[in-house]
């Protein structure tokens, strides 16, 4: 899906046409080409799990703050 930026950063997601074609049929091109899909996949996956992770931590950051200086 290609992608565009929302004033506030989201992103607005187009649907692909139709009808698409192979940008080559050159086999090395075509490798490359899942190499860096691979890659990106792989990195989106790692972020996702990083803010997954923070998003826990900053629970409980902020339930200790709570706790430790009755905050409420």
């Amino acid at each position: 899906m290609q992608k565009e930026l929302q004033k506030d950063g989201s992103f607005i997601s187009k649907p692909f046409p139709a009808h698409m074609e192979l940008l080559t049929k050159d086999k090395k091109m075509l490798i490359k080409y899942a190499q860096m899909i691979r890659t990106t996949r792989d990195l989106t996956a790692y972020y996702v799990s990083m803010l997954m992770h923070m998003n826990r931590r900053s629970k409980n950051l902020l339930l200790f703050l709570q706790t430790k200086y009755h905050l409420n």
